[in-house]
């Protein structure tokens, strides 16, 4: 079954309201993706959720990150199906990123549903 188009739209634009990327970001991210529209045909947003949360957690500063995650915190946690991949590539993107991370924090700021299996992640850090 197709995924509802109106939830990821809708999410896209929470975190373009949130200031946490710039929109020129999301585009890039969509545009890499073959834009919105392929996404949807093809049915994967899954990639779109992992991208956006990859950028996110590679180039946000740790406080930035911490506030978006305690206001999104429940809109993360809707559509766990999906949104889940965001949450997981957000703790990727921080192993990735060169900034320095307190990575039991961010998990401890992901919703509780997700927070055991995120800590999987946690012996990839160092």
């Amino acid at each position: 079954m197709p995924y509802d188009s109106s939830e990821l739209r809708k999410f896209l634009k929470l975190v373009q309201q949130s200031n946490i990327l710039k929109s020129e970001e999301i585009d890039e991210i969509l545009r890499r993706l073959g834009g919105i529209e392929e996404v949807l045909a093809d049915d994967i947003p899954i990639a779109v959720y992992e991208e956006v949360g990859w950028k996110i957690g590679e180039t946000v500063e740790q406080d930035v990150l911490l506030r978006f995650l305690s206001e999104m915190r429940e809109e993360i946690e809707k559509f766990p199906d999906n949104r889940y991949y965001f949450a997981e590539a957000i703790v990727v993107g921080c192993r990735h990123s060169e900034r320095d991370r307190d990575i039991h924090a961010i998990i401890n700021s992901m919703p509780e549903s997700y927070q055991a299996f995120l800590a999987n992640h946690k012996s990839d850090f160092p």
